[in-house]
């Protein structure tokens, strides 16, 4: 039931909070990310499964996830804008050349509640980076394909109106 689900979404919150161990390490990541930054930006990198699953349709290339975070930052002009890349792919920083790029601290939960505050995510369709954005507040682009549209602006202003 939707409706109750939203009703009662502060609960389901905190039947769900972190251990204090786990989130005291999201929020040294956290913070480190959000000193010097306009925009946090949480990118989801899913391979692994996605490799197979639906015959690969979801799965990006590591240059076409950064292709994506390069227009979030030209859509972005005048903004400093840092990302947190979580992700279960491995890859040599250089495929980020130019961008600000921190990445997640490799555990499953502690990624998920660090991009939960982000100030938006882009990811695959995933029930991981949908739960990670009910959790936070912060509006999902799920990338149907690689080269999507999408304005980051218009999720700005989704994020100003819903705090």
């Amino acid at each position: 039931s939707e409706p109750l689900f939203q009703k009662h979404a502060s609960v389901v919150r905190r039947h769900f909070a972190l251990p204090e161990a786990n989130r005291n390490s999201v929020d040294r990541l956290v913070g480190g990310l959000r000193n010097g930054a306009d925009i946090v930006v949480g990118i989801h990198i899913r391979h692994g499964d996605y490799a197979s699953f639906m015959d690969g349709r979801y799965f990006y290339s590591l240059e076409q996830y950064a292709a994506v975070m390069r227009r979030i930052v030209d859509q972005l002009p005048n903004q400093r804008v840092k990302f947190l890349v979580c992700s279960n792919a491995d890859y040599l920083p250089g495929v980020f050349d130019g961008l600000d790029v921190t990445q997640g601290t490799g555990h499953i939960t502690e990624d998920m509640y660090a991009l939960a505050e982000t100030d938006m995510m882009f990811g695959p369709p995933s029930t991981y980076t949908g739960w990670a954005s009910f959790y936070g507040g912060s509006p999902v682009t799920f990338l149907e394909t690689a080269d999507e549209p999408f304005d980051t602006n218009a999720l700005l202003e989704y994020t100003t109106a819903a705090a």
